[in-house]
C-alpha cells in the first residue's frame, strides 16, 4: 500500500484545509490514490494525487466551478501570491504541455504551492494522456527547481474512480430544485520561479502542444 509519508501530508494538510475541511481518500491504485470530501468553503470535491516524501500533485474539481484545478506543492518553496509560474508537462514521449500557474504562498509546515486550471476541450486531451500514458515529467523552466518524475501506474483507475465522483455530484445537483446558481469561480532551496519575474495573474492558465522541448531525464526526484 502506498503510505503517505510525514511531510507529504503536511502539503495535503495545507491544500485542503483539513482544519475546516472533510476529505478523505476514497481509492488506492498503483502510486495515485483518489479524495472526495467537502473543502474549507463548502464546494465539495473529487480529485486523484500522487505523493512523494516532500511533494504532492492533486487534480481537483470542484462542484460549481469550470473545469479542473492542478494544484503543486513542495516543502521549502517559498512563493509570492499571484507570481506567475510556468510549468510543462509531458506524458510520455508526446508533445509537452506547457501551463502559465499562479503562485499560492503557504506556511511553513506545508510551503508554497502553484496551481492553475484547465477548461474546454483542452481536459479531455490531458486527461487521456494522464490516462493511457506510463510517464509523467513535470517540469518549471523558469525557475532553479529542476524537473520531477512520476509513475503513471494507477492513474487510469484512479481518474476512472475521480470522475465517477464528479459525474454523482452532477446527478445529484440537476435533481435538485434550487434556483441559486452555482458559486463561479529559503535561500539554497530550489524553486520552480525566478524571483525577478513580474507578478500578476496570467492571462492564458494553460495551453496545450508544442511547447519548448526539456529533458525529463534530468529529474530531482520521483512524485
Amino acid at each position: 500500500m502506498f503510505k503517505r509519508p510525514v511531510l507529504a501530508a503536511a502539503l495535503l494538510i495545507g491544500l485542503v484545509g483539513a482544519a475546516s475541511a472533510d476529505v478523505s481518500i476514497t481509492s488506492e491504485s498503483g502510486a495515485w490514490k483518489t479524495i472526495a470530501g467537502t473543502a474549507t468553503d463548502g464546494k465539495t470535491v473529487c480529485g486523484a494525487e500522487i505523493i512523494g516524501q516532500d511533494r504532492i500533485l492533486l487534480i481537483k474539481w470542484f462542484a460549481g466551478v469550470d473545469g479542473l484545478i492542478i494544484q503543486i506543492a513542495k516543502t521549502g518553496w517559498n512563493i509570492p501570491d499571484g507570481q506567475q509560474v510556468d510549468v510543462l508537462f509531458q506524458f510520455d514521449q508526446l508533445a509537452p504541455w506547457r501551463a502559465r500557474a499562479v503562485g499560492v504562498q503557504g506556511t511553513s509546515a506545508t510551503g508554497s504551492r502553484v496551481e492553475f486550471r484547465i477548461q474546454g476541450d483542452d481536459i479531455t486531451g490531458f486527461i487521456d494522456q494522464l490516462r493511457l500514458a506510463s510517464h509523467m515529467s513535470v517540469a518549471f523552466p523558469s525557475g532553479s527547481e529542476r524537473p520531477w518524475s512520476a509513475s503513471l501506474k494507477g492513474s487510469n483507475i484512479a481518474i476512472v474512480h475521480m470522475m465517477q465522483c464528479v459525474r454523482s455530484v452532477v446527478a445529484a445537483r440537476s435533481s435538485q430544485p434550487s434556483g441559486v446558481a452555482p458559486s463561479q469561480p529559503g535561500p539554497n532551496v530550489s524553486q520552480p520561479f525566478t524571483p525577478a519575474s513580474p507578478v500578476g495573474r496570467p492571462a492564458a492558465p494553460f495551453s496545450g502542444p508544442p511547447a519548448p522541448p526539456y529533458s525529463p531525464r534530468s529529474v530531482e526526484g520521483d512524485i
